[in-house]
């Protein structure tokens, strides 16, 4: 148990959180503008989705596709 919330609750959450991310990684990946790449990339490290190292990979491989 972690904290009020049982194991297997807090890893459906887990779980959810990390499709989450996948997908909104993927759309940036897939995505036909770099500037939605590198906003959505953002959105994920203020959410505390991604680090800041995480982030700046990102925004790094989209700046090479310009």
């Amino acid at each position: 148990m972690i904290g009020n919330i049982r194991n297997d609750d807090a890893f459906k959450f887990i779980n959810l959180v990390k499709d989450k991310i996948r997908e909104i990684k993927d759309k940036a990946i897939n995505s036909t503008s770099p500037i939605e790449e590198i906003k959505m990339a953002k959105d994920l490290l203020d959410d505390g989705a991604i680090t800041e190292e995480e982030f700046q990979i990102i925004k790094e491989k989209v700046m090479k596709k310009l």
